[in-house]
């Protein structure tokens, strides 16, 4: 059964259509001169890392397995003195030097991302999301400011497993595993 809603078309179920932020729909209202910002518009602040791994990182708490640990969300300094001093680097104007991150590993709940081969060969895809990123961090120097928050967030979330993250990617078609 198909739902139609005006611009949208679903299958077997139905949604509401996605209404834009107010600041979008200022903008595109005409409402604020082309190029500027409208008061109050927010600004995004993660660093979102998309990988696949040959395998799953052990980690130093050899009581959790890591299929348990990256089934649901994994937390990494994500507690409150850990939180506020990312969030006052980050308001400073400094990538976070212990930024607190999320890791999700998709495959362990849904094997269907990856096909039968490199699900069967233990492969599985994580994303890691590092928090207190704002993109006002990153005009200045793109390419340095993106390396340095990879490095600092790859090192945040390797300082809770007892092998570097780097080590368990699936190498690309040439057999490298570089993060670029």
């Amino acid at each position: 059964m198909t739902w139609w809603w005006p611009g949208v078309a679903t299958t077997a179920w139905w949604r509401p259509p996605t209404w834009p932020a107010p600041a979008t729909l200022a903008r595109l209202l005409g409402e604020v001169p082309a190029g500027a910002a409208p008061a109050g518009e927010p600004e995004g602040a993660q660093l979102k890392i998309n990988m696949v791994l040959a395998r799953l990182p052990a980690l130093r708490d050899a009581a959790v397995s890591s299929r348990d640990a990256f089934t649901g969300t994994f937390h990494v300094n994500e507690g409150y003195a850990e939180l506020d001093t990312a969030y006052q680097q980050a308001a400073g104007g400094q990538i976070p030097a212990r930024p607190p991150c999320e890791a999700y590993c998709h495959s362990l709940t849904d094997p269907s991302i990856l096909g039968a081969g490199l699900a069967g060969a233990g492969a599985h895809t994580m994303t890691v999301f590092g928090l207190h990123m704002p993109a006002r961090l990153f005009p200045a120097d793109p390419a340095g400011a993106r390396e340095q928050a990879l490095v600092a967030t790859l090192g945040s979330i390797d300082a809770v497993l007892a092998e570097p993250l780097a080590g368990c990617l699936l190498p690309d078609a040439d057999g490298r595993h570089a993060w670029k």
